[in-house]
């Protein structure tokens, strides 16, 4: 049954209602502070997709072509263009865009913290988009129990794919996701692999980093510094 009142809370009128329909509330969102390490930034996967904004070191790909400026390479002139224009212009190349990371969700319970789960995953997600960091969210679909696995590359991405968690169906399984991940997608190199447990612990390739206070969540984000 749905009760909608007027603006002023004066007359309403009530809706039966067959179906049932979920609704995702999302969850505040704490700031972070995470950084990603020279080594991961300049990690660069295998990928048909460029960056439309950012030029990169892919030859195979040209981003854009101009005037040539100090400090330039010599190798990166284009000689035919130079020739024709009468002028010196060099060949800037692109940046694939790929996934230096993967964030899982390990849900093996039925019964867990869903609340703190969801602010602890979409404000470590949102800090990794803050620093640029592209990663895949990942998790096993309890209905269906098929891994879930979505690209986040930009706030909309991961706006829907957290709206898309916050309503799945929950069921427990055996294995950790983490093996379950490897097993599906067994070709895939990720520089860093990150997971959080329904007892609220962060591990980073393997090893734990990070077991939030579900009491204190706000002060336990707020505060978290993470290097990766």
């Amino acid at each position: 049954m749905i009760k909608v009142f007027d603006f002023l809370n004066i007359f309403n009128f009530s809706n039966k209602v067959n179906e049932v329909f979920k609704i995702a509330v999302f969850p505040d969102l704490y700031p972070t502070d995470i950084t990603i390490s020279r080594q991961n930034r300049n990690f660069l996967p295998d990928s048909d997709t460029y960056a439309k904004d950012k030029s990169g070191d892919d030859p195979s790909e040209i981003f854009k072509i101009r005037e040539y400026a100090v400090g330039d390479r010599l190798q990166n002139i284009h000689w035919k263009l130079t020739a024709r224009k009468g002028l010196a212009m060099v060949k800037e190349f692109s940046r694939p865009i790929g996934c230096n990371a993967i964030f899982l969700l390990d849900i093996r319970k039925e019964e867990f913290p869903a609340e703190h789960l969801w602010e602890i995953t979409f404000a470590i997600a949102y800090g990794l988009l803050e620093a640029e960091c592209y990663f895949y969210l990942s998790w096993i679909e309890g209905h269906s129990k098929e891994i879930v696995r979505r690209m986040i590359d930009d706030v909309e991405s991961l706006y829907e794919a957290m709206e898309e968690l916050i309503c799945m169906n929950i069921s427990g399984y055996d294995k950790s996701i983490d093996e379950i991940y490897q097993e599906t997608y067994s070709g895939d190199a990720q520089n860093v692999r990150l997971v959080l447990d329904t007892s609220l612990n962060l591990y980073h390739n393997g090893n734990i980093i990070y077991a939030f206070d579900d009491e204190a969540i706000e002060d336990s984000l707020s505060g978290l510094h993470l290097v990766i």
